[in-house]
This record gives structure tokens, sequence and C-alpha cells, in this order.
């Protein structure tokens, strides 16, 4: 599901996503070979909302991001997995200097609410980004 606002120069956007998979018995098993581990079932899911505005003297839009993503528990909502939820900030912004060229500034900060102590998750990440993108 998505939606997008826009508004002379102010943009809001946002979107959820949402997947599940769960393996009947014979499918779960992984072919003669294999690493020997089954095929788990999952649950996956993730949003976000966007605002950003876009400056009228200047081709410059600053924006926030929050992002969150789950892909932590199995399908039937009793196995919890080894990826702890993710919960990410975003403060960027967008250069257009034409119409086919953006160039991106981004600084993301990310968190994993509920990850125990010695998991990968316990540390937050943060992270400076630049992007080029041209449309032909």
């Amino acid at each position: 599901a998505d939606a997008r606002y826009e508004r002379g120069g102010l943009l809001a956007q946002t979107e959820f996503v949402y997947n599940e998979r769960a393996y009947r018995e014979p499918g779960r098993e992984l072919p003669l070979g294999s690493t020997g581990r089954l095929n788990s079932d999952i649950r996956r899911m993730g949003a976000y909302v966007l605002l950003g505005y876009r400056l009228p003297w200047l081709p410059l839009m600053p924006y926030a991001l929050v992002e969150y993503v789950h892909m932590s528990s199995g399908a039937n909502g009793a196995t919890p997995g080894k990826v702890p939820a993710a919960l990410s900030r975003y403060l960027g912004l967008n250069y257009r200097p034409v119409p086919a060229v953006v160039l991106k500034l981004e600084y993301v900060n990310t968190t994993y609410p509920g990850a125990g102590e010695g998991s990968w998750g316990q540390y937050d990440l943060d992270v400076l980004q630049a992007q080029a993108s041209w449309a032909f």
C-alpha cells in the first residue's frame, strides 16, 4: 500500500509492504547435496514515511524519512529469527541541476529496537552516503 501527496513544493509519501512465506512440509526440505537446513517460514514487513520540500528559488529538496523493517518472526508468529527489527532515520538533500539529473547527500541513523546484548544489532549504525542519478 502506498500514498503520495504533493502541493506546491511539499512532498509527503508513505509505503507499507508485507510478505509472508509458509512452506508445506514436502516443500520445506532442501534438495540433496544442500547444507541440510530446512527452508523456514518467515513474515517480513516494512514501512516508511518521507517528508520533503522542494525550494522554489533553488533546485534543492531537503527531506526527512523514517523507515521500519521487521523480518524476525516465523509465519506462525512463534519462531523468532536472527535478524532484529531496524528503525532508520534519514536526513537528506536532493540537488537537481537539470531535470534528468539528481545528486543526493544523505545521513542515516539505524537502531535495532529489541536487539539483545551480544547480537549484531546491539550497536547503532550511522552512515553518510552520496548518490548521483540520471535518467536518459
